[in-house]
């Protein structure tokens, strides 16, 4: 008799399961919400927050009960309600925008046909021209409105191609080589990949080749209510951004992490003065020689410092501009 696997939909669970062992106290996961706020990450259902999102994926459950599958054919009704709300909302705010943009055209209308007759007033003594003047008489031009846009020239064939190569190639990042297992490493069963948006578990040595791995080389984003990663796309749910497939691909998985108590975290605060950004980071007796700040690219900063006790703290600041990166430091 063939038994079928399935995939736990719970929060921090995501295990695979057969209906037969299912219970109420086999699936240890999440019943909150996750919680994003001041660069903290947890879930509402616990007090614990962390700041690196590897760790947070890593926060264990802290309720226990049976695994329920995920019903990707109906959404659920708190989905549901949550896209008709949204799309209420986007209709609304159509709405307004098309009246404002109506009342603007009205007052452009207004201020052109005020400005037409009181740079041509009648004089007393004057005469008005009547309906039965004659068609040759010079009538007065027409007012024309121009926009900003339509009086820039457009760019040659020359610069277009060379803008768009520009664009191509910043849109073309490189990414660092993802880290491998050390040599003689025998990960544990179900033992989960460690980079970013790979669902595989470590199933066993002996059994067939496992899939390539589909992963995100980038950090995870969270900026206004969206969520994804530095190398792709954005999503507005957070079920959505869970389940966005890996953009990069690599022939092996990784299972290895490194021991918790050799990562710590130090707080961080930012300014911004003139035309500088200073990003200051809390921490004591940094072991300078031993430390890395390294400016990837112009909107990636590594950071890796070395405290006592053997103690790391790494952390990749994604930026929301570009900086001069020869001259930050």
């Amino acid at each position: 008799k063939m038994t079928r696997t399935q995939t736990c939909a719970n929060n921090g669970c995501g295990k695979q399961y057969e209906e037969e062992s299912n219970n109420d106290m086999v699936c240890i996961h999440h019943p909150g919400a996750p919680v994003f706020h001041e660069g903290r990450k947890g879930w509402t259902c616990c007090k614990r927050r962390v700041d690196d999102f590897n760790e947070f994926l890593a926060i264990p459950g802290c309720a226990s009960g049976p695994h329920v599958a995920s019903s990707s054919s109906s959404p659920s009704p708190s989905s549901t309600a949550s896209t008709a709300s949204s799309s209420t909302t986007f209709i609304i705010i159509i709405i307004i925008i098309i009246i404002i943009i109506i009342i603007i055209i009205i007052i452009i209308i207004i201020i052109i046909i005020i400005t037409s007759q009181s740079s041509n007033p009648v004089r007393p003594g004057s005469t008005t021209p009547s309906s039965s003047s004659s068609p040759h008489e010079s009538k007065e031009a027409p007012v024309e409105v121009y926009s900003s846009s339509s009086i820039i020239s457009p760019p040659s064939s020359s610069s277009s191609s060379s803008s768009s190569s520009s664009s191509q190639a910043q849109k073309k990042k490189t990414y660092p080589a993802p880290v491998e297992d050390p040599e003689g490493f025998k990960p544990p069963l179900d033992a989960p990949c460690t980079r970013l948006g790979c669902p595989y578990r470590f199933q066993s040595s002996s059994s067939s080749s496992p899939p390539p791995c589909l992963y995100h080389p980038g950090e995870p984003v969270f900026h206004e209510g969206s969520k994804g990663y530095s190398c792709c796309k954005s999503v507005a749910e957070f079920e959505q951004f869970m389940k966005l497939p890996g953009c990069h691909t690599a022939p092996h998985h990784s299972f290895f992490q490194a021991p918790p108590s050799k990562k710590t975290e130090c707080r961080h605060d930012w300014y911004q003065l003139g035309g500088q950004v200073i990003i200051s980071i809390y921490a004591k007796q940094v072991n300078v020689a031993a430390s890395t700040i390294v400016f990837s690219d112009e909107k990636t900063i590594n950071v890796n410092l070395t405290l006592p006790d053997d103690l790391v703290y790494s952390r990749s600041f994604l930026l929301s501009e570009e900086i001069n990166k020869d001259k930050s430091t």
